[in-house]
C-alpha cells in the first residue's frame, strides 16, 4: 500500500487526491487523500454528495451541474464586515487578570506507546454512561464536563487556580447564511478560561 506514504507537498500540490485501484477482476478501490488544510469534517459529506451525484449524472449521460456554490471568498467579504473592535474589547474583558501562562511541562508526558511516560485512559460503556448521567445531573454537556475535568487537571498540576487552554471548535455560525454549503477548513482554537476557587469541589460519578 504504498500510497499512505506519500506526502503532501504544501508548497507544490495538488493537496487533494482520487485514486482508482483496481484489486480484483471486478472491484476497485477508491482511496481519497486531502490534506487537512483545505477542509474540515463537515466538508467530507458535502465532497461525497457531489461526487456521487456527478458519478450518477455521467452514468446516466445528464448533466450535473446544480449551480454554483457559496465560496470562502463569499465568507470572507462578510467577515470583513464584522466589528473587530467590539470582539476586541470582549476578549480583552474575558482574559483581563490572566497574567501567567498555564505550565504544562511536555517532557512529563510522550505520545510514543512504548515510552513509559506514555499514558493512556480508555473508558468503557459503563464508565461512558456514568459520565452521560452526572453530566445530564449537572444540566451540561458530556464536552463541558470533559473540558471542566482538563482545567482541574491543569491547575492541579500547575499550582494555579486560574488556567486558560485551547478549545478547537467548528467555527461556523448558524446566522451566516451558506456555511453549512461551503467547503473549507473552519476549524478554531479558541482560549477558554476557567477560574477556580478554593472552597470549589470536585463531584464524583
Amino acid at each position: 500500500e504504498p500510497w499512505r506514504n506519500n506526502a503532501f507537498d504544501l508548497a507544490r500540490g495538488p493537496l487533494f487526491c482520487l485514486q482508482a485501484i483496481r484489486i480484483g477482476a471486478d472491484e476497485t478501490l477508491l482511496s481519497w487523500s486531502c490534506h487537512h488544510i483545505l477542509i474540515d469534517g463537515w466538508c467530507i459529506g458535502l465532497l461525497w454528495r457531489d461526487l456521487f451525484t456527478a458519478y450518477r449524472a455521467r452514468r446516466d449521460a445528464r448533466p450535473a451541474w446544480t449551480g454554483p456554490a457559496p465560496t470562502l471568498e463569499t465568507y470572507f467579504r462578510r467577515l470583513g464586515r464584522t466589528d473587530t473592535a467590539a470582539a476586541r474589547n470582549w476578549w480583552r474583558g474575558a482574559l483581563d487578570g490572566f497574567s501567567q501562562g498555564t505550565p504544562l511541562n511536555p517532557a512529563e508526558a510522550s505520545t510514543d506507546r512504548n515510552d513509559p511516560r506514555y499514558f493512556e485512559l480508555l473508558l468503557d460503556s459503563e464508565a461512558t454512561a456514568g459520565l452521560r448521567n452526572r453530566a445530564r445531573h449537572w444540566g451540561v454537556s458530556l464536552p463541558c464536563l470533559m473540558q471542566s475535568a482538563w482545567a482541574a487537571l491543569l491547575g492541579g498540576r500547575g499550582g494555579r487556580w486560574d488556567v486558560v487552554f485551547g478549545l478547537v471548535t467548528l467555527g461556523r455560525p448558524p446566522e451566516t447564511p451558506g456555511l453549512d454549503e461551503t467547503v473549507g477548513n473552519f476549524l478554531h482554537t479558541l482560549p477558554v478560561r476557567v477560574a477556580f476557587q478554593a472552597t470549589d469541589a470536585v463531584g464524583m460519578v
